[in-house]
């Protein structure tokens, strides 16, 4: 797209993340789309957009994580480019790949990037080679953790595990990268998330307390 503005994105999430990334398009003059289940009709980010696109039952796995039905509400809307907010599809490398694929832009890393940092033995490996010091641990999966590993297949969707060095007081702080397609790139500073439930963040600070 050069340096070009796009003229409409389509916006795959809901709640208070779709609404934030659709007044931030209306104050750049981008026309928004939205897509929302049939328990989302009448949401907030439905009411917000410049257009709304049914895709499905309530049930995310049938309308907020159905690539198909995504792709399909922007190619028929005319969205030069989807923005996947944060959860359900922001972290699919298929996603992405099918956005390329079909000329439609996805605002966020390219699939390669998704699918290696999504890996956690693939992102120590790139870490170790970029000499970034990591937590001592294991760079091939544990066949002994059978257990753990049938547990994290159920709850994760991969069985692949690791073990790394326990560390007692370690804390979760994040850094917030963007980068364009110029070769630019920049962080926001860190984000400490350390306070969850359920492996889900609840706060996040900035900067992170010392």
């Amino acid at each position: 797209m050069g340096n070009r503005m796009f003229k409409k994105i389509l916006i795959a999430n809901r709640g208070e993340i779709a609404v934030r990334i659709m007044r931030t398009c209306q104050e750049m003059g981008i026309a928004t789309v939205a897509v929302c289940s049939d328990a989302d009709r009448h949401a907030l980010h439905a009411l917000e957009a410049d257009e709304a696109v049914p895709i499905g039952p309530a049930e995310p796995s049938k309308s907020y994580l159905d690539i198909d039905r995504i792709v399909d509400a922007a190619k028929q809307t005319g969205a030069e480019a989807v923005h996947p907010g944060y959860g359900f599809l922001a972290e699919n490398a298929a996603f992405a790949e099918r956005c390329e694929r079909e000329g439609i832009v996805f605002i966020g890393p390219p699939a390669h990037v998704i699918r290696s940092l999504g890996d956690k033995l693939t992102a120590r490996r790139i870490m170790q080679a970029g000499g970034v010091p990591i937590i001592p641990g294991m760079i091939e999966a544990a066949d002994a953790a059978e257990n753990s590993a049938a547990w994290a297949a159920a709850a994760f969707g991969s069985g692949i595990i690791y073990l790394e060095k326990f560390l007692p007081k370690s804390r979760h702080v994040e850094f917030q990268i963007l980068a364009d397609g110029h070769g630019r790139t920049l962080h926001l500073l860190e984000r400490e998330c350390s306070i969850q439930r359920r492996h889900q963040k609840i706060i996040e600070e900035t900067p992170a307390r010392p």
